[in-house]
């Protein structure tokens, strides 16, 4: 243990040290950072006003923005010193250029980049927990930790061409990532796989103009895991595991049209599965199953930064292997998922990124190309906006209390945001609200392929996070901090069992995936669920154009938390042992040296 913390703590030091000297060396550098490939950016033919108030809409971006810096800021030596009037927020192009070469994203699903190979690649040091060395949480080393895949890199190969004609377009990429991986053995390994890769064909209406309206259709063959329902990544459905016996890729179709004022999109996805018969009576062991996905965006001209924004879909998950095959009635165990999305938000000022946390920038799909967390920033202006989301899903899943019977599943789920950013500092806050049924609608239920009981005793989660973060312009360098509680879901089954079930976190399978994804905790007889609690601390330092180093340090409170340990009575039975001080209390670290060129 000891030897542990000395070194993580000669990392942490050296990487300070690292951070102090580039303060001094800073001097009174006031370039704008650049990316060695903004020269080849191609011709905007983002289809939003040249006001980049509002952040696009997370299901019409299907293809990953172009590597661009993480921040951007316009030196206050350039600016007047005289305060903008509150009714002239307009970008200049000039400003507008430099949002867009930062932020990596043009507007509505807009990209526009030129030709170029890019390479994503992480080193990661990390340990989930220093204060404890258990079968959950072995000590600290290179690689992946948890499901904080923070190690995966990326190869893309990309080619964009105006067609033959006036006015068509041609694009495509290649992406392919590299991860380690823990399989279920406890075995480790290293594998590369699609991430992305996409055709697109589109046609631009106003081409001698500004290039902003624009009919596109893009194909995925393989993975089309970044084109999503849902707007915030934590509330986002229809991906690769809403097909509960996800075991192939999942390519998809999207069809979009873009304008200044709106947008609308359709698209699919299909799955090949095995078909889960409880009777063996059908004679296709593998079938298709399809996903057909729809939206629309709206900016109302009389207001501008408002967006209003609805999707929703359909997703055939196959047989119910619970419900036993009718002669004549072969589909009546057939899973159709439906639901549907909304989000109304309004952004005042420059856009404003999500906040500094590794986690939700490594884990989004619709994140996985963009060069490295940061922001835009201005002196002295001030910029905000407000968003609210709210999502329902519903599917039939086998009646417990019915024999032979379906009965619906419902989840519901909702998030509030309220972001603010003036000169180089801001602020987050979260509130966010899963029902448990959203939290297991990809499972599906907590006994899979089976509604809650009638008798099911359940608590939705509620969660609420602060965070706030200052970036130091002349030093390259972002410091964040970070805090949170959370109230997670529980189930409570048949009231002769007064044991309690914890879910933490979304589950996304029935599988067992590896010792470390434990998003399901059953507490001893008469425990009741504890609060979470959590608190963070970021740090980003920019080396150079391509090149940055992250630290992440973490504080989580879970009582909820179990440990295997040996039995009192038997030495060679392990049994889990709850109220450990050192599990409960989770001290992690997680440093990254990222390289985007």
């Amino acid at each position: 243990m000891n030897i542990r913390i000395t070194v993580l703590t000669m990392a942490i030091l050296m990487l300070c040290s690292s951070v102090l000297t580039a303060q001094e060396s800073a001097g009174n550098e006031d370039e704008l950072l650049t990316d060695p490939g903004s020269e080849l950016t191609g011709e905007d033919e983002s289809p939003a006003e040249p006001q980049p108030a509002v952040e696009p809409a997370a299901a019409e971006n299907p293809s990953a923005p172009a590597p661009t810096p993480a921040q951007t800021e316009i030196p206050a030596e350039e600016k007047s010193a005289e305060p903008e009037a509150e009714d002239d927020m307009q970008f200049t192009e000039e400003e507008l250029k430099q949002v867009k070469d930062a932020v990596g994203e043009d507007s509505i699903g807009g990209n526009d980049w030129s030709d170029f190979p890019a390479v994503r690649l992480n080193f990661v040091f990390s340990d989930d927990n220093m204060m404890d060395n258990s079968e959950f949480s072995p000590a600290a080393d290179i690689g992946p930790r948890n499901s904080q895949d923070y190690s995966q890199s990326h190869l893309v190969l990309y080619k964009r061409a105006d067609g033959y004609w006036k006015g068509l377009l041609t694009e495509a990429a290649l992406v392919l990532k590299f991860k380690l991986y823990t399989d279920s053995t406890g075995s480790t390994g290293t594998g590369i796989g699609d991430d992305g890769s996409y055709v697109k064909i589109g046609y631009i209406f106003d081409y001698s103009g500004k290039r902003q309206t624009q009919l596109d259709i893009t194909g995925f063959p393989f993975d089309a895991d970044a084109f999503l329902l849902g707007y915030h990544y934590n509330l986002t459905w229809a991906g690769e595991s809403s097909f509960p016996q996800n075991g192939d890729s999942v390519p998809g179709l999207r069809v979009g049209f873009e304008h200044p004022w709106f947008y609308v999109f359709a698209g699919m996805k299909t799955h090949r599965q095995p078909i889960k018969d409880k009777l063996n009576t059908e004679r296709v062991p593998v079938e298709t199953v399809f996903a057909g996905l729809f939206g629309a965006g709206l900016r109302p001209l009389p207001v501008p930064g408002l967006l209003i924004e609805a999707n929703g879909g359909v997703i055939e998950k196959g047989d119910n292997p619970l419900m036993p095959e009718i002669e004549g009635q072969e589909d009546r165990d057939d899973i159709l998922a439906w639901g549907s999305s909304a989000r109304v938000s309004y952004n005042w000022g420059m856009p404003i990124s999500e906040a500094m946390d590794m986690n939700l920038w490594q884990n989004d799909p619709r994140n996985r190309l963009k060069a490295k967390p940061g922001d835009v920033y201005e002196a002295r202006r001030i910029s905000f906006l407000v968003s609210g989301e709210f999502n329902f899903l519903s599917e039939a899943l086998q009646d417990p209390d019915k024999e032979d019977g379906t009965k619906p599943f419902n989840a519901m789920a909702g998030m509030l945001q309220a972001k603010f950013k003036y000169d180089y500092l801001r602020t987050h806050l979260d509130f966010m609200y899963r029902s448990l049924e959203f939290l297991l609608f990809n499972t599906p239920g907590f006994i899979p392929f089976e509604a809650f009981p009638a008798s099911v005793a359940k608590r939705d989660e509620i969660s609420a996070e602060l965070a706030v973060d200052y970036h130091i312009r002349k030093a390259h360098l972002t410091l964040g901090l970070a805090g949170g509680m959370k109230i997670p879901a529980t189930y409570k089954g048949a009231s002769n069992i007064n044991q309690t079930a914890v879910i933490k976190d979304r589950s996304d399978t029935a599988a067992f995936l590896n010792a470390f994804d434990r998003n399901v905790e059953i507490l001893p007889e008469g425990k009741s669920a504890a609060n979470i609690y959590n608190a963070r601390f970021n740090l980003q330092f920019d080396l150079s154009d391509y090149m940055s180093m992250l630290l992440e340090l973490s504080y989580v409170n879970d009582g909820n938390k179990t440990k295997l340990a040996e039995s009192e009575e038997n030495s060679k039975l392990l049994v889990k042992k709850f109220e450990d001080s050192n599990v409960i209390n989770m001290l992690g670290i997680a440093a990254m040296i990222r390289a985007h060129f």
